[in-house]
């Protein structure tokens, strides 16, 4: 099902994939922090402007009939991978296996849509980011740093407006109890989908032992009726590359705490 024909159908006052209607030549999305502004300025001119908190982060002119044009936010992916640090540690026995669902930020993106037509209109960022580096000096990655909460099931998490759920399968290969109390996700690899009123993305195995983290991205949905929204990446996918990692259960060796949120 197309992203068009998946917003006719979920509940009008749902606070995610908001359609944004310009009939009547001004429109208002509310997404915490932020407020974007659609104003018609003439017949084919329109002014996009972001606010926080009252003052603007950003404006831009958008010469084209916009009322033409299906306006939708969907979720996009952020540009590094991103450190999940658990807010309480999964512990697994040993040769055992358990699933949970952590929370994953995203970005949202705004659209417009006519056809087989589609426009990048404006990119939103999650404001709680922070950067950090994974691993060795010389040796480590640059990515997100994001504490979140575990939950037993897709039910019982509640998401904010820029989360997408993971669900996550932890295997234990080794013969002694393990703790994972992190996980590096590469977020581009994931499929998101509309699943159990809720944006949840494919499934995710993660195999621990005593000296690393293997993360494979299966590619598959999270349960039976989930809708797919965003594809991962093409050439992962199409060509099977990177379809998992492994990474030493390295130490979090500094972090900058600096937000990248704001708009794009």
């Amino acid at each position: 099902m197309e992203v068009l024909e998946l917003l006719k159908t979920l509940p009008a006052d749902r606070t995610y994939l908001q359609k944004i209607e310009l009939q009547e030549g001004r429109a208002v999305l509310e997404r915490s922090p932020y407020r974007v502004v659609f104003e018609k300025l003439a017949p084919e001119v329109w002014r996009v402007q972001v606010e926080k908190d009252g003052d603007a982060l950003s404006s831009r002119i958008l010469i084209l009939p916009l009322s033409a044009y299906q306006v939708y936010e969907i979720p996009a992916y952020l540009e590094l991978p991103v450190l999940l640090v658990f807010r309480s540690p999964v512990t697994v026995g040993p040769l055992q296996k358990t699933q949970v669902y952590a929370h994953l930020p995203l970005q949202l993106e705004i659209r417009a849509q006519k056809g087989e037509e589609v426009l990048p209109v404006e990119r939103l960022h999650p404001l709680n980011l922070k950067y950090a580096w994974f691993g060795p000096p010389h040796q480590g990655s640059l990515c997100y740093f994001y504490e979140t909460e575990v939950s037993p099931s897709v039910e019982e998490a509640e998401l904010g407006s820029f989360e997408t759920l993971v669900p996550i399968e932890v295997e234990n290969t080794d013969k002694e109890p393990r703790e994972l109390t992190r996980v590096m996700i590469d977020s581009y690899q994931l499929s998101i989908y509309y699943y159990k009123d809720r944006l949840v993305s494919e499934r995710v195995r993660v195999r621990i032992d005593d000296e690393s983290v293997e993360v494979h991205y299966l590619d598959e949905p999270p349960g039976e009726g989930a809708v797919e929204i965003v594809r991962g990446a093409l050439t992962v996918k199409e060509k099977g590359l990177a379809k998992f990692s492994v990474r030493k259960l390295g130490k979090i060796t500094a972090m900058i705490f600096h937000s990248p949120g704001g708009v794009g």
